[in-house]
C-alpha cells in the first residue's frame, strides 16, 4: 500500500510541476512508531498465543515524503497518515480522494462546517483467534463532522458521527458493526496575541454496536494550546482525557471493561530554519495510551517525527 501510494503521489507531482505554476511545499519525513495493540492489523502482530496480556510492543523506523503542492484549486497533499489529491473552490471548501477513500468538507460564513468522509480500513474478523494467523478485512468508515466557530466569540461546538460496517466472525455480543456520537465543546479562554491562545473543553459521547459488549458512553475533558513568538517559532499542544464504561460483559472474558485513555499531541515548528527563509523545520511527538482493566484491551501507540520541508 504505502508503495502505491508514494507511486501515486510521484506521478502526480510530475504532472503538476510540468505544468509550471506550482506553489507550496516539499520534504522528508523521518521518526520512530512504537505500537503495543491487540487490534492493530499488520503482518507482525497477526498471530497472537493468549488473550491473557498486552499486545506485543512492535517497532517500526519509518521515512516518508511530505507533500503540500496547489495547482490553481487542486491540491495534492502526502505526509505519514494519509495522502490524498482534491478540489478546493475556496478556503476550507473541497471535495478530495485519498489513500483511504473520499470525502467533501464545507464551511460557511456564519461559521458553521460540516465533512463527510467514506474510508476503507484493515480491521481483523476475528481479533481472539489464537494461535492461528488472524485474517482481516476491509470494514467499511462513514464520517460525518459538523458544528459552529465562534459562538459568542469563544465557544466552538462539534457533533462526529462514525458508522463501521464489517462482516466479522466473533461471538454475537462481540459483533464489531455498529456506530458512535461524540460532542466535543471547546472554550477558548487565554488568548495571548492573535496567532496564540489556550481552550479548554469537554466530550460526551457513547457507541452502539451489533455487539452489546462494545456498547459504551464515555465522558472526557480537552486542552489545546498554540504559542506563536519570535515570529518564527510555533507550539502546539493537545491533550485529551477520557473514561469509558461498557455495561456489558465480554464473552471471551466474562467482565465488563473499564477503560481510561489518555492522548497527547506535541509540535514544534521554526520557520527560516537555518536562516533559510524557505526552510520549515517540524518536530511531533504523538502518544496514546488506553489502560483496561482487561489486559487484552490495553495499548500503546507512540510515535516521533522530525520533518524538514522547502516552501516555495
Amino acid at each position: 500500500m504505502i508503495k502505491k501510494s508514494i507511486f501515486a503521489l510521484v506521478l502526480c507531482t510530475n504532472i503538476l510541476f510540468a505544468q509550471n505554476e506550482v506553489s507550496g511545499s516539499l520534504g522528508l519525513s523521518l521518526g520512530k512508531v512504537s505500537i503495543r495493540d491487540n487490534f492493530y492489523s499488520t503482518k507482525d502482530n497477526d498471530k497472537i498465543s493468549t488473550l491473557n496480556k498486552k499486545a506485543k510492543k512492535i517497532d517500526e523506523n519509518i521515512i516518508f515524503p511530505l507533500l503540500n503542492l496547489e495547482y490553481g484549486d487542486f491540491y495534492l497533499n502526502g505526509n505519514i497518515n494519509e495522502q490524498s489529491i482534491g478540489y478546493s473552490w475556496t478556503k476550507d471548501n473541497a471535495v478530495y480522494i485519498t489513500s483511504k477513500g473520499l470525502g467533501i468538507k464545507q464551511s460557511f460564513e456564519n461559521n458553521m462546517f460540516y465533512s463527510l468522509d467514506y474510508k476503507l480500513e484493515d480491521v481483523y474478523i476475528n481479533p481472539y483467534s489464537l494461535n492461528i494467523k488472524r485474517k482481516s478485512k476491509n470494514a467499511k468508515l462513514i464520517e460525518l463532522s459538523l458544528g459552529k466557530k465562534g459562538i459568542y466569540n469563544f465557544l466552538d461546538l462539534t457533533y462526529h458521527f462514525k458508522k463501521i460496517n464489517i462482516n466479522d466472525e466473533v461471538n454475537k455480543s462481540e459483533k464489531q458493526s455498529g456506530y458512535s456520537n461524540e460532542v466535543n465543546v471547546m472554550a477558548t479562554l487565554l488568548q495571548f496575541n492573535q496567532n496564540s491562545f489556550g481552550a479548554m473543553g469537554f466530550i460526551l459521547g457513547n457507541g452502539i454496536f451489533d455487539g452489546n459488549s462494545n456498547d459504551y458512553k464515555k465522558v472526557g475533558l480537552k486542552y489545546e494550546m498554540e504559542i506563536n513568538f519570535l515570529n518564527t517559532h510555533r507550539i502546539a499542544l493537545e491533550n485529551i482525557y477520557e473514561v469509558y464504561t461498557y455495561d456489558k460483559k465480554n464473552s471471551y472474558f466474562n467482565k465488563e471493561r473499564d477503560e481510561k485513555v489518555f492522548s497527547l499531541k506535541i509540535n514544534y515548528t521554526k520557520s527560516n530554519f537555518l536562516n533559510y527563509k524557505n526552510l520549515v523545520f517540524h518536530t511531533d511527538y504523538i502518544s496514546n495510551t488506553r489502560n483496561s482493566n482487561i489486559a487484552f484491551f490495553q495499548s500503546n501507540t507512540d510515535i516521533l517525527l522530525i520533518s524538514l520541508a522547502y516552501t516555495f
